[in-house]
């Protein structure tokens, strides 16, 4: 906990459990092992918001991982894309940083899977999500856009709170969202649903039209009145 100069971790046969907060804190963390004992991993491992003393209220960040790696012979976890997933791969348990692509596959993304990834610069999330869960991206403070696509149903409370950067949202139409999913978030930018992200970009598209037809016009009338110039100038 709070270890930030430990770069990285293995997790030994023997370990069956990883308990809340274990690695939270630990900015300079980049890769972990895991064994193929560990059975049981918490939310909350590799940072979030400390919700349970004496860890209460503290950000606990985790600003440099970049990869998990599993043992294949673990029965409960995986790991796909460098991401820590249980062992069929339908459920995210813990991100990284940087550009990040989530595997087809993935139905959930669990809670606090990115929090505090201040490194998190983009997330490709694929058709399969369907629940994005509580405090999932909470404090990934150079998270610019994300697009979410019409398969997700749910997005949890918190999900996207603190994410400062955070300025453009494609949300689902019929999904289910939280109110405080994407915190003051909404308050300052606007939420935009599949359907209305759609009209904008329609709208967008007429616009340019319509300003390619203007130019065009504008082309033709000059090409005239150079026309009749140069009418007169012979005569």
């Amino acid at each position: 906990f709070c270890c930030s100069g430990l770069k990285s971790v293995f997790i030994p046969k023997g370990v069956v459990c990883i308990r809340n907060y274990a690695f939270g804190g630990c900015s300079g963390l980049e890769s972990v092992v895991i064994s193929s004992s560990v059975m049981s991993i918490a939310d909350d491992v590799f940072g979030g918001l400390g919700t349970l003393a004496p860890f209460r209220q503290k950000t606990l960040r985790c600003s440099s991982i970049r990869s998990f790696s599993v043992d294949s012979d673990n029965p409960s976890y995986s790991s796909r894309n460098g991401l820590l997933c249980t062992k069929d791969g339908s459920a995210l348990i813990a991100g990284v940083n940087g550009d990040v692509t989530i595997p087809e596959g993935v139905t959930s993304i669990g809670r606090c899977a990115f929090s505090c990834r201040d490194g998190l610069l983009s997330v490709e999330v694929p058709q399969s999500v369907k629940h994005i869960g509580e405090s999932a991206f909470w404090g990934c403070s150079m998270l610019e856009a994300v697009t979410i696509p019409c398969s997700v149903t749910n997005i949890g409370s918190l999900a996207f709170a603190r994410c400062e950067k955070l300025k453009v949202v494609d949300v689902v139409k019929d999904g289910r969202v939280e109110s405080v999913a994407f915190d003051d978030f909404a308050k300052q930018h606007k939420l935009l649903t599949d359907e209305k992200a759609v009209q904008r970009r329609q709208l967008q598209m007429i616009q340019n039209e319509l300003k390619r037809l203007r130019e065009e016009k504008d082309v033709a009338q000059k090409k005239e009145i150079f026309a009749s110039q140069n009418c007169t100038s012979d005569k």
